[in-house]
């Protein structure tokens, strides 16, 4: 998979992803131009430190102009998104249909997004 003006795509499984893994990669590739990132469930298993510093590292990608794709239902991590794509309303056979696209602001408008119910709590609203 290629995104236009990117020049390398990384794929990272939660069982192998963490925050040291985040930092070195954006270490290494800060400067190399536009590189598409894609992080399945990146925080599962981290402590709130590591989250945080994940989080850092992510939005740092993203400042040196790289995409940073995440799929996640973490809502510190879902708050600090630029755009927000909900699946639902439900799991399996009884999901599927896009809810939402847009900020996480307005994912809180969204009657039918469970998501976007328990986001409301952490936006303060």
């Amino acid at each position: 998979m290629r995104f236009p003006g990117s020049t390398l795509v990384f794929s990272f499984s939660a069982a192998c992803m963490n925050s040291n893994l985040l930092t070195l990669v954006y270490r290494r590739y800060w400067d190399r131009g536009p590189v598409a990132h894609h992080l399945d469930e990146p925080t599962t298993g981290l402590n709130l430190a590591d989250n945080e510093r994940l989080i850092h590292c992510m939005n740092l990608l993203v400042e040196a102009g790289n995409s940073v794709v995440v799929i996640a239902h973490h809502m510190d991590v879902i708050k600090q998104a630029d755009w927000v794509v909900d699946l639902g309303p439900e799991g399996g056979h009884k999901g599927g249909e896009v809810l939402y696209s847009g900020t996480p602001e307005g994912l809180v408008e969204e009657a039918r997004s469970y998501t976007g119910q328990v986001l409301k709590g952490h936006l303060g609203g």
